[in-house]
């Protein structure tokens, strides 16, 4: 029933896209798909805790190599 709630809708309600090139654009595609399918998963425990989640910021520095 709430499947995908929360997941980025690709919007862009300022209109950044129209200003990047195609390769920003996969960055921000790229970083979209991160915190969907790594971030969002696991935050409201975090949020619960009051913990940062350490895990994900070392692999969000990593992703930038997975192209």
């Amino acid at each position: 029933m709430y499947d995908g709630i929360g997941r980025s809708l690709g919007t862009d309600y300022f209109h950044i896209a129209d200003q990047l090139t195609r390769e920003e654009l996969g960055y921000l595609r790229r970083t979209r798909d991160f915190v969907d399918d790594e971030v969002l998963p696991v935050i409201n425990g975090y949020w619960e805790r009051a913990e940062f989640p350490l895990a994900a910021d070392r692999e969000a520095g990593q992703a930038g190599d997975r192209r």
